[in-house]
């Protein structure tokens, strides 16, 4: 399972080996259903509607892609995963998509393994 971190609601993705994942306490606004806001973790409208949905996870060359096709959060999205200097592992999702490059921190939702 892993964990957001430094969010105002809890958020959890649960990926399966079997290449299935859940996501719990998502933001609606993030990726599901094609948004493109510009958004930062604190932002109120971001945490105003918390959904619940499954699809599927593969790991590719850019990150972790997740796809779903729910009622509750149609998306297509990829996370970045990287390795820190400790040996864990993290996912990092961004709330920016067109300005990944002037991103600043508080633009990404961090997830740590649990």
């Amino acid at each position: 399972m892993w964990e957001s971190q430094d969010t105002s609601s809890p958020v959890t993705l649960t990926l399966a080996e079997d290449g299935a994942f859940t996501a719990t306490g998502w933001p609606s606004a993030v990726e599901c259903g094609g948004q493109d806001l510009t958004l930062t973790r604190d932002d109120d409208v971001l945490w105003q509607q918390i959904v619940s949905y499954s699809g599927e996870w593969e790991q590719n060359a850019y990150g972790v892609q997740f796809t779903s096709s729910s009622a509750e959060c149609s998306s297509n999205w990829t996370a970045d995963a990287w390795m820190m200097a400790d040996g864990s592992t993290s996912l990092r999702v961004d709330l920016a998509p067109r300005k990944v490059d002037d991103a600043r921190d508080e633009q990404f939702i961090y997830f740590d393994k649990q």
